[in-house]
């Protein structure tokens, strides 16, 4: 099913190995990343067909990644799923006004939910 690379982009190293271990059992070639500078870099240096993104990671926190993604010519186009517990209309609203094409709260769906929402990105490419 791989159409390309997918970056993961947790703060929860222990979420990030099961959100990586799922979706690489679906045949999708994905890399996990434990903070956000070295999420940006290795966005820049592989660009993924999509990345995953939590708000609260070290380094670079997900806003900040996120708006500058959306901001760069070179990787403006790469879909992100912001995947985070922070579950406030506000943070909601503030990544899906920065570009994010999604927003799911970690603690109000399952990991197959998300895998497929995962698939559901890739398919639509």
């Amino acid at each position: 099913m791989s159409k390309g690379k997918v970056i993961s982009i947790q703060g929860d190293e222990i979420l990030n190995k099961l959100l990586v271990s799922e979706i690489s059992n679906e045949d999708i070639e994905v890399f996990e990343v434990d903070n956000g500078r070295d999420g940006l870099l290795a966005i820049r240096d592989q660009k993924p067909v999509l990345v995953i993104l939590d708000i609260l990671v070290t380094g670079l926190d997900g806003l900040s990644l996120l708006r500058e993604l959306k901001s760069s010519d070179d990787t403006k186009g790469i879909p992100v799923i912001v995947v985070s517990i922070l579950s406030g209309e506000e943070d909601i609203q503030k990544c899906i006004d920065l570009g994010a094409e999604e927003y799911i709260v970690k603690s109000q769906h399952s990991m197959l939910d998300i895998v497929g929402r995962v698939k559901y990105h890739l398919s639509s490419k």
